[in-house]
């Protein structure tokens, strides 16, 4: 049963919507309005017909019966024919609905429905037609209980007495339907108008989106395009770098070995110099290499247990660990749906540098928690390190920024940097608090 009103609503929408004009227009909408009054009519007008029928033939009203059978096969004319233009549906309707209504009045009389089917039709004619052929309805309603009212009063209607005392009684009930008609037609229209103002608006805006994401998108391309460029440039940069700077560092270590116990302490400390300077120089671009990289290329997201990653971590780790004797706790951790790359090499920078910024001696105490928030999970490594002072804060996070000299501390000053790359890549953010002297608490965050 389903399936037979579903094709029976697509037939009616193919014959009477199809082909016609924009859905930003009124036309359309009004076109859509007709279809779907046509769609739920149509049956009614069936389930109505036999009683209508049958009333009809008892009271002797049989033209009335052979109105009624007509009609509603002109109806299933406007509704299942095709090829025909939706105008001349709207026009065949209305008279459709004119002529029962007139002969309902003629035949039935004043108590009979006539009256209603005469304010339906202004109604329709309202509804389905242009806001310029508003007051035509109502007009011709007017006309037509006039023309009427002039029958009474020659007393050429067939009535008998019971359905109706007098003319004054036409009138007064008449002119409630005429009243009502006119209010109707001045009503209507504004609120079709406000409908249209608001489509307008809704595609005007519709437009600008789909502009705006359009240029999007082309800027999005051309940012990825930019990036993998200068991916690209990064590491042919840095092969081509290093080459020269291995070549420099083996020509430097050559001239030592050579010429050892000939050169004199000042040849010797510019040699030294020199080969620890591409030594450096050799870490520099092997960690702008890593950065361009970070955020990009690190597998798809999967769901991952963080407290898995974290053991992973602390395996890569463990030459160092047993080095500063550190003391490594984690709390419960959560199963997020992230690339685990991305992951690991989060938390492997973070903890590497709680270790690495320590005094002199002191064992290392690290502290990892995740706290459930609404929308995030937040992640925290705390530790007793050397801490920082609040005015670095922000620095920190910036590529090739170093707080302490390369004797006191080893590094280029990029693992925050690409830890701040990564939690942003993941749609997260990444902060610290911290009291200089009293260790430091590292925070990001990670949608769920």
């Amino acid at each position: 049963m389903r399936k037979i009103w579903d094709s029976y609503r697509q037939r009616i929408y193919r014959n009477f919507v199809k082909g016609s004009s924009s859905k930003s227009g009124l036309v359309f909408w009004r076109n859509l309005l007709f279809a779907e009054s046509m769609i739920y009519l149509f049956p009614f007008c069936l389930i109505a017909l036999i009683p209508g029928v049958y009333w009809s033939y008892k009271t002797g009203l049989v033209f009335l019966a052979v109105a009624d059978l007509v009609i509603v096969s002109v109806i299933a004319f406007i509704v299942f024919s095709s090829g025909i233009a939706i105008k001349y549906r709207k026009l065949v309707f209305m008279t459709c609905v004119y002529f029962l209504s007139t002969t309902i009045i003629y035949y039935v009389g004043l108590p009979g429905p006539g009256l209603l089917y005469l304010y339906g039709a202004c109604v329709f004619g309202i509804f389905f037609f242009e806001k310029k052929y508003a007051f035509l309805f109502a007009a011709l309603n007017t006309f037509i209980v006039t023309a009427i009212g002039f029958l009474i009063h020659l007393d050429w209607m067939p009535w008998p007495q019971d359905r109706l005392h007098s003319l004054n009684e036409w009138i007064a009930v008449t002119s409630n339907l005429v009243f009502l008609g006119f209010i109707t037609a001045a009503l209507v229209p504004p609120l079709f108008k406000g409908l249209q103002t608001t489509i307008e608006k809704q595609v005007l805006l519709t437009r600008q989106l789909e502009e705006q994401q359009m240029k999007l998108n082309e800027s999005y391309l051309q940012l990825q395009k930019k990036n993998e460029d200068l991916e690209q440039f990064a590491y042919i940069a840095s092969h081509d770098l290093q080459e020269p700077l291995r070549m420099v560092t083996g020509f430097l270590t050559q001239l030592e070995k050579k010429y050892e116990g000939q050169l004199d302490e000042k040849a010797q400390q510019y040699i030294y110099y020199a080969s620890n300077g591409a030594k450096r120089m050799h870490q520099i671009i092997v960690d702008l290499l890593e950065y361009s990289r970070a955020g990009r290329s690190l597998g798809d997201a999967t769901s991952t247990d963080v407290g898995e990653v974290l053991q992973e971590v602390l395996l890569l780790l463990s030459k160092r660990i047993q080095e500063t004797n550190a003391d490594i706790r984690i709390g419960a951790m959560p199963v997020l749906t992230v690339p685990p790359a991305a992951l690991r090499q989060l938390f492997q920078n973070l903890l590497d540098n709680a270790m690495k910024y320590q005094p002199d001696g002191q064992q290392p105490r690290i502290r990892i928690d995740a706290t459930e928030k609404m929308n995030e999970w937040e992640f925290r490594i705390a530790d007793n390190g050397i801490g920082i002072s609040p005015e670095y804060f922000e620095r920190i996070f910036l590529i090739f920024q170093r707080l302490h000299q390369r004797e006191e501390y080893s590094g280029t000053g990029v693992g925050l940097a690409i830890c701040k790359k990564i939690v942003e890549t993941l749609q997260g953010k990444i902060w610290i608090e911290s009291i200089e002297g009293s260790g430091s608490d590292f925070y990001f965050t990670i949608p769920k």
